[in-house]
């Protein structure tokens, strides 16, 4: 069963798509900021996925993908937002970003479509 993480610093946001992805047979985790998904991330290579917001305090979404292209450069990620992306955001290469509100079929098909590209 793929393991998602979910980064959002709103956490009864996270919690939700938790629950909403594990009804949907994924094993899902959840964590309120950067520093802990990346502590989770060095414990559990088991991670499948990472979807994280893209506008949270300290480090965003943006940043945080860039990051994990660095020391994770297989690892799949997903980004959602509720704001806009302007022309000043530098977007990373290969993260597939979701305008909330979602509907819970978009991220669960953007989910495997990661999946499927990161066996080939």
């Amino acid at each position: 069963m793929p393991l998602v993480l979910v980064v959002d610093d709103n956490e009864e946001f996270a919690a939700d798509l938790v629950t909403l992805l594990e009804m949907r047979g994924f094993a899902a985790r959840a964590k309120g900021d950067v520093r802990q998904a990346l502590d989770l991330l060095d414990d559990d290579p088991s991670i499948s996925v990472v979807v994280s917001d893209v506008r949270m305090p300290a480090v965003d979404g943006l940043d945080f993908a860039r990051v994990l292209r660095h020391r994770f450069p297989k690892l799949p990620v997903i980004l959602m937002t509720g704001a806009p992306i302007n022309k000043d955001d530098v977007l990373p290469r290969g993260v597939l970003i979701l305008e909330k509100p979602f509907a819970t079929t978009q991220l669960v098909d953007a989910i495997n479509a990661c999946l499927v590209d990161s066996t080939q």
